[in-house]
């Protein structure tokens, strides 16, 4: 598993950076039947690695938290994301251009959110106004993000000396590379923004929600039971 990784890592790396995929470069293999991505196993460890072609300066919006001293803080577009997950659990760390990191937990039933502007974990209920989970870091139902429109409808072949299956969202699309033996996507494309994935070594056991975070996951668990209780049974 590891080599073959490993010669993924290498080969996409002399990818051009272009969104045209030369026909002459695809054998029109069928695609066989079942799921086209796989969910990640229940212990296993993932990176998305993010690259913008040319464009090699950052940019960003600029925020000024209410209790900061230090002033404003600027945010970039992601650079890595890292996903570690022993299921139910999960954990997520998003870093940015300017290094800024931002934390997610998932106990199972709610995630709680850290940083960067806020150094407690923050409740991110299920369709809370104005409160939405961090791009990137919501791992609730997929484990990769913006591939929902992967079918048989949008692959376009396998990559000739290789095992991956190519698929594009239109002609101008995103395009995404998944292995065919995995199952695991393997890079992916749209305009100057290249993603491409890793899958590290798994954890040998359980994830330990931290301090702050266990103790909302108490409370949360205790309103939750609360709630279930005062619900009438029967209709």
């Amino acid at each position: 598993m590891k080599r073959l990784l490993l010669i993924g890592g290498l080969f996409f790396a002399g990818l051009t950076a272009s969104m045209a995929v030369d026909p002459a470069s695809l054998e029109q293999t069928p695609l066989p039947a079942g799921r086209l991505i796989n969910r990640a196993p229940d212990f296993s460890k993932w990176e998305i690695d993010f690259s913008y072609g040319n464009d090699k300066k950052a940019s960003g919006t600029t925020s000024t938290p209410p209790t900061s001293l230090l002033g404003p803080v600027k945010f970039g577009r992601p650079k890595s994301v890292v996903i570690t997950r022993t299921k139910p659990l999960w954990h997520g760390v998003l870093v940015d251009e300017f290094d800024n990191k931002t934390e997610a937990w998932f106990d199972g039933a709610v995630p709680y959110v850290i940083g960067p502007l806020q150094t407690t974990a923050v409740v991110m209920y299920m369709n809370t106004p104005g409160l939405q989970m961090p791009q990137f870091l919501n791992y609730r139902g997929n484990d990769f993000p913006d591939v929902d429109w992967v079918s048989a409808q949008t692959y376009l072949g396998t990559e000739k000396g290789t095992s991956y299956w190519v698929f594009q969202n239109g002609s101008n699309g995103p395009t995404i590379w998944i292995n065919s033996t995995t199952r695991y996507p393997v890079r992916w494309q749209s305009g100057p923004e290249t993603r491409t994935f890793r899958f590290l070594e798994p954890p040998d056991g359980m994830l330990e929600l931290p301090p702050d975070i266990a103790r909302l996951s108490k409370e949360q668990a205790f309103i939750r039971g609360v709630a279930g209780h005062m619900i009438p049974k029967g209709g």
